[in-house]
């Protein structure tokens, strides 16, 4: 089973080392409560804690609004971060992607926005990604105690 903290650093693995830099440099106690990180061309690294969103900047969080000051991620970011969720092999994810998200080792989803190519009124494949939400999977003992009580 893993703790809080062990699904943060999990989900993390699966970034290109720029982006996995500096979403490790979040202290213990953040990373123990982080729900999603999100990667949007334009924008700074946004982390969710409790359902609120943070800006994530060297490390500190930052009230979520404006971003004046703060790094922005490039479409060459995004570009290599779809890459590495991928695992560099597109074709391999192609039927996830076109539901829109694929499935990392740890069990982490990451959902895509962007550009898609359709054909026949059919998403085929993602052509760029603009945005990443990556959700941490994490174990919730007795999630569902009160659901199986009832059994």
């Amino acid at each position: 089973m893993q703790t809080m903290s062990e699904g943060y650093e999990s989900a993390i693995r699966c970034l290109p080392p720029a982006l996995r830099a500096e979403a490790g440099r979040l202290d213990a106690s953040a990373r123990a409560r982080a729900e999603e990180l999100r990667f949007r061309v334009g924008q700074p690294l946004t982390v969710t804690l409790a359902r609120r969103a943070y800006y994530l900047c060297a490390g500190v969080l930052r009230p979520f609004g404006d971003p004046s000051g703060l790094p922005r991620l490039t479409p060459q970011d995004l570009d290599a971060l779809f890459g590495a969720l991928c695992r560099y092999s597109v074709h391999a994810f192609a039927e996830q992607l076109r539901q829109g998200y694929v499935t990392v080792r740890g069990g982490h989803r990451a959902g895509f926005g962007g550009t898609a190519a359709v054909e026949n009124g059919q998403v085929v494949s993602l052509r760029r990604a603009s945005s990443v939400d990556l959700r941490i999977a994490r174990d919730g003992p007795g999630a569902a105690d009160g659901v199986l009580a009832g059994w």
